[in-house]
């Protein structure tokens, strides 16, 4: 059924649904690691968000099987989300710049580089922050993400829960891997247990660290 859905039309595809889009994101970005490894690259990685979970496929620390359980109980976790809408929305500028647009109910998810990051959180909320950006200055690139939940937002505080206790009692690691440079917690991971169910509700509730990691 996601072979299918892959080929789709836009009009009709559910693939920015989280139910699809986890899954499927995570195979081919599995498959594309494979391909890698068939050139002999496989020294360091880092993953953004989801990007993780192939990230630590690539250093090792997963099998593929446990990958996919990973990013499929991700998809399903999204179904305990309440009503309130959710937005994501990358802009064209640093955190530290971003910080002054903030208002409650929105904040950065990402931190991508020195001039970009992704705000996430309250759909109305979110709409007002980028109208403040665009009045401060037209120029500023800001674009909504298609998606329909807040990621790295206290919108994911409910789900967390719900995908820590789907992925605990059929989760597995392997015996070690190659330096995986966390997102979540910024720093270097070299010892596979550190990527634990609890690891993986953080990595969907936290902040991504990629501006650090990188």
């Amino acid at each position: 059924m996601n072979a299918d859905e892959l080929l789709k039309s836009d009009d009709v595809s559910r693939v920015a649904e989280a139910e699809f889009a986890q899954p499927l994101c995570a195979a081919v970005q599995i498959a594309l690691v494979n391909l890698l490894r068939t050139w002999g690259i496989t020294h360091a990685v880092v993953g953004h968000s989801s990007g993780e979970i192939a990230a630590a496929y690539a250093s090792g620390a997963l099998s593929a099987e446990v990958a996919i359980l990973i990013a499929y109980s991700r998809g399903q976790a999204m179904k305990n989300l309440s009503d309130r809408p959710g937005s994501m929305a990358a802009v064209g500028l640093g955190s530290e710049k971003a910080r002054r647009f903030l208002k409650p109910g929105v904040v950065i998810g990402c931190d991508n580089s020195p001039d970009n990051i992704t705000l996430s959180g309250d759909s109305d909320v979110l709409a007002e922050v980028l109208d403040d950006i665009h009045a401060a200055d037209q120029d500023t690139f800001c674009r909504k993400l298609a998606v329909n939940v807040a990621y790295h937002s206290h919108h994911m505080f409910e789900a967390g829960d719900a995908y820590e206790k789907m992925l605990s009692p059929h989760f597995s690691h392997q015996p070690s891997m190659v330096p995986m440079y966390s997102t979540v917690s910024g720093t270097i991971v070299s010892d596979p247990s550190t990527l634990s169910p609890g690891y993986w509700r953080r990595n969907l509730q936290s902040p991504v660290l990629f501006n650090t990691a990188i």
